[in-house]
């Protein structure tokens, strides 16, 4: 008789993954199985469903109700309880009632385990081929068991099948009930139709076990897809932290190290500690097994000295030899110098006096030409310089040392006009140094010192500060003073320069933080670039909108002391620059650039693959770096340029400087965009500057743009 596929009704039952035999109340089992016999003689034409012909058609039906009654009146039995009650019972109440006592009986010699996640059931140890002939035979039910009378001389005949076994891949050991009997694919001979325990096993696979049952008479035919086994490993090394390799590909991890799903198979581990210390070894990983390898890496003591992996006491060998061999070759040069330095003198001092004249020559040519540049003007004066060491009063050097030291004075004059100091002074340095004699030195540096005067002046001092209780954020405090706004060589919209004047306020030290933000803001996100978040705490809060920063500043009107806004542009123009009228902190110094601020650097560039200029400096972070990580300026202010461009409160006008008031100019009455200002960390040098104006919509959210808060009392 050909059983239901109960595979399939398995899919349809609750609690597929958990294959539980649970008999724990075996009398309510039976009892409910009596309800489905009961229900299946209801089925029409019960009984002449009971012969040979219809009984396939009696156990479709059964299947079909079975599956309606597993979702209702047996909801509470699990899945793995209706299976074995399936594949094991219900045959046999097709045709009478079962033996309770017999099959109590039976069950002791079953157990329960649990395969790779599977609960199956299989005979207990120790239960012998007489004891299952004490048990009902394979083919007859518990109750033809018990009841039926044969005589000692009289043969049972229970029928016998064919048992095909295949697997994918083939060769995998097949056991039935615990016993090998051959690899896949296997085909038995003719055996006792019965329930069978089939297992199939291969080495490095996860094994299949299945409980069959033959029916006489037929082929029965079992096809596994094996799946690949798992197993766990352990890797401790001496010294730890190697790194570590299994078949050629690296893993992300050091010693010492665990991993809980290796493929089951020979593989190859491979571990490097530095550039000398390494093991190489194979290791054979069986399914569910869990390898701890303890490996102790060759050459850890070395190091890598000119190529080569050496001890500390050989290095030290090395070292000495290398001392000893210089030692030689400095006593041998120093006697070849000795007895060859008058020759030597001689002759560079003929050379000397012939290149000079050649280089008077030369010079004298160019000046026919015309003008030179400040290149020639270096090289001219490296020229005269050399000239008048051989020959002192050489007129025509030390004319060309006079042009060029005019040359070098009107470029101090020039970078004094522009508050250029420190230009102004590297140019004045030049000339006192080669031409000290120079009656208009004492000229410009008059005027020098007289500007810086001035400058001064004009830039008040900042000393005091004051720490908000709530976010913990700083302020600075501003005085009174006068600067000149924006500038005349840059864009359209940053000209013309003014005066411009303000009052005193308080201004944040810092960019307002992540934290600070989040504190009014429990949500919120700066988010990340690429792989580099933006959302530290102490990162400075982007991902803000104009909008959002004044609410930020109406939110701590409220809970802080004081009033709180967004400064205007010219309050933060005047705080950047904090008396320099220079277009930026270092200048044309643009390799000095990142002890100010976090700005675009060639690693950054190559990084994220821009095209826009870069500064030729590094600064250490890819994206924006925590507050107050660079230089400060004369007020006591971080990252006024670089880290995160700033809102302001101003709307953006291209014009308005031509018609901007001199006293506390708050920008325009109206307008589409509002102003940032200030470098950002993806910035270059022609987007960074005191002077620098960006616009966006108030509504405007970007990854480079935060904000700095005013305080008033």
């Amino acid at each position: 008789m050909k059983l239901p596929d109960f595979n399939s009704l398995i899919g349809k039952l609750p609690d597929l993954k958990q294959v539980l035999v649970n008999l724990s109340d075996f009398k309510t089992t039976l009892k409910k199985l009596s309800d489905l016999k009961t229900t299946l003689k209801k089925l029409p034409d019960y009984k002449t469903l009971l012969d040979k012909k219809g009984r396939e058609a009696l156990l479709v039906s059964a299947q079909n109700k079975f599956t309606e009654l597993s979702s209702k009146r047996w909801a509470q039995i699990s899945a793995g309880s209706l299976v074995f009650i399936a594949s094991g019972l219900v045959v046999w109440w097709l045709t009478d009632e079962p033996d309770t006592k017999s099959l109590k009986k039976d069950k002791k010699k079953y157990v329960t385990r649990t395969v790779s996640g599977k609960k199956i059931v299989s005979l207990k140890r120790g239960v012998s081929s007489k004891e299952l002939a004490d048990t009902p035979e394979r083919g007859v039910t518990p109750h033809q068991a018990s009841t039926k009378k044969t005589s000692k001389s009289q043969t049972k005949y229970i029928g016998e099948g064919v048992m095909i076994i295949e697997s994918i891949p083939s060769g995998a050991d097949v056991l039935i009930d615990d016993k090998i009997v051959g690899e896949t694919p296997y085909e038995s001979e003719r055996i006792p139709a019965g329930l069978y325990h089939i297992q199939v096993k291969k080495l490095y696979f996860t094994p299949e076990l299945e409980a069959v049952r033959l029916e006489k008479n037929l082929t029965t035919k079992r096809s596994y897809i094996l799946r690949n086994g798992v197993g766990k490993l352990s890797i401790i090394s001496s010294p730890t932290a190697a790194s570590i390799s299994i078949d050629g590909k690296a893993k992300k991890i050091q010693t010492p190290a665990k991993f809980n799903q290796i493929k089951a198979g020979n593989h190859t581990l491979d571990l490097q500690y530095g550039p000398c210390a390494g093991l190489s070894i194979d290791f054979d990983l069986k399914h569910d097994q869990t390898l701890e390898l303890d490996l102790a890496l060759d050459g850890a003591d070395k190091s890598l000295y000119e190529g080569e992996c050496l001890t500390a006491k050989q290095i030290l060998i090395k070292e000495k030899e290398k001392e000893l061999i210089a030692e030689k070759i400095k006593k041998e040069v120093e006697k070849r110098l000795q007895l060859e330095a008058l020759k030597i003198e001689q002759e560079e001092k003929e050379k000397r006096l012939k290149k000079a004249k050649n280089l008077l020559v030369n010079i004298q040519d160019d000046l026919k030409l015309g003008p030179l540049n400040i290149k020639d003007w270096e090289e001219n004066l490296a020229i005269y310089l050399e000239v008048l060491t051989l020959d002192p009063e050489n007129l025509v050097a030390k004319s060309g040392l006079e042009e060029v030291s005019e040359q070098y004075l009107h470029m101090a004059i020039v970078a004094a006009k522009r508050y250029d100091w420190r230009m102004a002074e590297e140019n004045l340095n030049k000339v006192k140094k080669y031409n000290p004699d120079l009656e208009s030195i004492n000229i410009v540096q008059s005027e020098i010192d007289s500007g810086r005067r001035i400058e001064q002046e004009r830039t008040p001092a900042t000393a005091k500060k004051w720490r908000d209780p709530k976010t913990g954020m700083e302020f600075v405090w501003i005085n009174t003073g006068c600067f000149y706004m924006g500038s005349d060589s840059a864009a359209s919209d940053q000209k013309p320069r003014h005066d411009v004047c303000i009052d005193g306020f308080w201004l944040g030290k810092y960019e307002v933080t992540n934290r600070q933000f989040r504190k009014f803001r429990s949500t919120h996100n700066s988010k990340s670039w690429g792989e580099y978040t933006l959302n530290d705490n102490e990162q400075p809060a982007v991902y803000v909108s104009w909008e959002d920063s004044k609410k930020f500043a109406d939110w701590m009107t409220k809970h802080s002391r004081g009033t709180y806004r967004l400064p205007t542009e010219a309050e933060w123009e005047y705080a950047a620059r904090a008396g320099l009228q220079t277009d930026s902190y270092w200048g044309k110094a643009e390799d000095e650039a990142c002890q100010h601020g976090n700005f675009l650097d060639p690693l950054t560039k190559d990084k994220f693959a821009w095209s826009w200029q870069e500064f030729q400096c590094e600064d250490d972070y890819f994206v924006t770096a925590p507050v107050g990580k660079f230089t400060s300026n004369r007020f006591g202010l971080h990252d006024m340029l670089g880290n995160a461009c700033e809102w302001v409160s101003d709307w953006y006008d291209e014009h308005y400087y031509a018609k901007s008031q001199r006293n506390k100019p708050k920008g325009p009455e109206r307008g589409f965009f509002k102003v940032s200002r200030g470098g950002c960390w993806n910035s270059g040098p022609q987007s960074t500057s005191f002077s620098y104006r960006r616009n966006y919509l108030p509504d405007y959210k970007v990854d480079y743009t935060g904000f700095r808060l005013v305080r008033k009392m």
